[in-house]
């Protein structure tokens, strides 16, 4: 069968960056300054091209991390409990606990299934190679890896809620509950290989579902989707639960209201890798019809779901009145766009170390810092923020008692004795996860996770920096959406998905195409080692 397709084999397609030492990918050299372009299709055994590309054969994957982040959205699963079963919305109860403990085995088992990949070709070899010689064409293909620190950071944190069953004062609570985060570690350690189109379609699918079925329960039940101060929750419990997730959707929906129309890149490229495109029964697709290597439909369909998300999700905002998740929101739009627009102008032409991108990097932190400032300023006073310091306070004398080793991971506010002494410290939580953190861990956690999110802001900054891109820009946001709302509501403890997408945003140093290798044609000479290069910086 003829083609102009071309394969990748092996690991090469494993995008998560836990390939083997065999895997490889067949390159055709770019013309884009000594850079080479990956290329990769998958072909059956016999040596034609496959219908199962890497999107659809990891398709499934996409759909679980859907499922287990719903759940771990908590809202939905605590409303079926009390109002379906009738039964209390406490973590220990027989109808609530089997949910997390079931999402914890099922991001077991899909850590192991994304550790072991199949349906793919198993090495270079047979005639898929003579074939890609004689029909090479380039697509670009990306594949997350991973941050050796943010494994570290994230182990340790793990290892220290495990063993705080050991002094804590409530041990049967903490162990059966931080052996329920080692799996949504797992599931952080999943997402965080995610490509960056399935990252986008698993949030918009999230995103989706949350506040569109959210609508729904207002529009039909509206006593069931109301809080008693008329503020809209949906399908949650609270307010600060679903406005979370539809800013959630504003992001989201920004990017694939964006994707037709990348971010401007600092440099030209060759015409083919222009394309950004992929490839559909041998032929190569433009972007105009792909986003991210994968086929979507067209970009007029696209921006129209995505700009009808990001008008439900600001409507669902609004209806909220959560003034924590306008302010994260703000913020991450605000630090998200200004280093985005700084990488297309600066850091494209300059080499590393030079002064002038580490003047831009500078600019960044002091936007960052700024931004921050601006937001805390306007809310300061604001009394459910007054609040929260209070709470803060009161925690803080708390911290004092246990400092190097805390109460015990998700203990301290099971135990009345530690609560009765103010109204305040009876609603549950500290409204932070750090100040959640120093309580059940003290000094032992708490440096952790100052690490896990310095590596969070790192870890995506310096993605969009080097590789400024819709999707870079997204995961950005969306990265400093979540450490805002970690420092502004205790999410460490409630099993919930923004806490594991903090993980995984510490976890995920950005994608970057597969290692390529140059391939001789039949009787060409082989091209020269000094040309190559690692096609990291081919983005839209």
């Amino acid at each position: 069968m003829q083609s102009s397709r071309v394969l990748a084999l092996g690991g090469a397609l494993d995008r998560t960056g836990w390939s083997s030492p065999s895997s490889s990918a067949l390159t055709r050299p770019g013309r884009s300054r000594g850079k080479a372009v990956s290329i990769s299709a998958p072909l059956s055994s016999e040596g034609a091209p496959s219908d199962m590309t890497p999107a659809s054969g990891r398709a499934w994957r996409v759909a679980v991390g859907t499922v287990l982040l719903l759940v771990l959205s908590n809202g939905p699963v605590l409303r079926f409990v009390t109002g379906v079963l009738g039964r209390s919305a406490h973590w220990n109860d027989w109808a609530v606990w089997p949910f997390f403990a079931g999402a914890a085995a099922a991001s077991a088992v899909l850590a192991w299934a994304d550790r072991h990949p199949s349906g793919y070709p198993a090495g270079p070899t047979g005639p898929n190679v003579r074939l890609a010689q004689q029909h090479p064409v380039e697509e670009d293909l990306r594949r997350a890896t991973l941050s050796r620190a943010g494994l570290l950071a994230l182990g340790w944190y793990s290892a220290a809620a495990v063993a705080s069953s050991l002094w804590s004062v409530y041990p049967s609570a903490t162990l059966w509950r931080s052996a329920v985060y080692l799996g949504l570690a797992l599931l952080a350690l999943t997402l965080a290989g995610f490509s960056d189109d399935e990252l986008a379609k698993m949030l918009v699918l999230v995103t989706s579902v949350a506040v569109g079925g959210s609508l729904a329960v207002i529009a039909l039940l509206r006593e069931e989707g109301v809080d008693h101060q008329g503020n809209w929750i949906g399908v949650y419990t609270n307010r600060n639960s679903l406005a979370p997730m539809a800013a959630m959707g504003v992001i989201v929906g920004l990017r694939w209201l964006l994707a037709g129309s990348a971010i401007p890149r600092p440099r030209r490229l060759p015409p083919r890798a222009r394309t950004g495109g992929s490839i559909r029964h041998g032929r190569p697709v433009p972007a105009s019809t792909s986003v991210g290597g994968a086929a979507l439909g067209s970009v007029s369909w696209r921006r129209v779901g995505g700009a009808a998300l990001v008008a439900v999700s600001l409507v669902t905002m609004a209806g909220a009145g959560s003034r924590t998740a306008w302010s994260a929101l703000a913020v991450a739009l605000a630090v998200a766009s200004a280093l985005g627009l700084a990488a297309t102008r600066v850091a494209g032409p300059c080499r590393v170390g030079s002064k002038k991108r580490w003047a831009a990097l500078a600019g960044g932190a002091v936007v960052m810092a700024v931004a921050g400032a601006t937001a805390a300023a306007a809310v300061w006073d604001v009394p459910t923020f007054a609040q929260r310091r209070a709470i803060w306070r009161l925690a803080w004398d708390r911290v004092q008692e246990r400092p190097w080793g805390g109460h015990g991971f998700f203990a301290f506010w099971e135990v009345p004795e530690l609560v009765q002494e103010h109204v305040l410290l009876q609603r549950g939580s500290a409204h932070s996860s750090l100040v959640e953190t120093a309580l059940g861990l003290g000094l032992l956690g708490v440096l952790p996770l100052v690490a896990l999110a310095m590596l969070a802001a790192v870890n995506s900054g310096s993605s969009l920096w080097r590789r400024p891109s819709v999707d870079a820009w997204m995961w950005a946001a969306l990265s400093v959406f979540v450490l805002v709302e970690n420092l502004a509501e205790s999410f460490v403890l409630w099993f919930s998905h923004i806490w594991v997408l903090l993980l995984a945003a510490a976890l995920r140093r950005g994608t970057v195409s597969a290692q390529p290798q140059r391939l001789r044609q039949p009787g060409a000479q082989a091209p020269r080692q000094s040309g190559q290069q690692v096609a990291g910086a081919d983005v839209l």
